[in-house]
């Protein structure tokens, strides 16, 4: 009976440590790419950890997202998706799940393949 009881502590333990482990990686999942973190930078001019939604077509144009920046629909699909308190502001982590949406990374696509065939002619 001892037995089981530290087998199943052990492996109660072992879960805890390993969601501890997942919540980590989580956290570090939201490290932002050093050229977005400086075009973040300098929009957070306060250095108070978030970028204001008024600048968020601005921030997207400096980070190359022309076509969202202009797409006044696609900004507030964004905007309602990752700033859903409705503060006013995008923090880090909430810039970097944003520039995760498939929305983004299509575009990013797009312009690296209109680059590529440009270069190649």
């Amino acid at each position: 009976m001892l037995i089981l009881v530290i087998f199943y502590l052990s492996s109660s333990l072992r879960a805890i440590h390993e969601e501890i482990d997942d919540a980590a990686r989580a956290a570090q999942d939201y490290t932002l790419p050093p050229y977005v973190q400086k075009v973040f930078d300098k929009f957070d001019s306060s250095a108070a950890g978030y970028v204001e939604i008024v600048d968020l077509p601005f921030f997207l144009r400096e980070l190359g997202y022309i076509n969202v920046a202009a797409d006044t629909h696609a900004l507030s699909l964004l905007i309602s998706t990752f700033c859903p308190d409705d503060d006013g502001v995008l923090e880090e982590q909430q810039v970097s799940k944003l520039l995760n949406h498939p929305y983004l990374k299509k575009e990013m696509m797009e312009k690296e393949e209109m680059d590529t065939e440009s270069e190649s002619d």
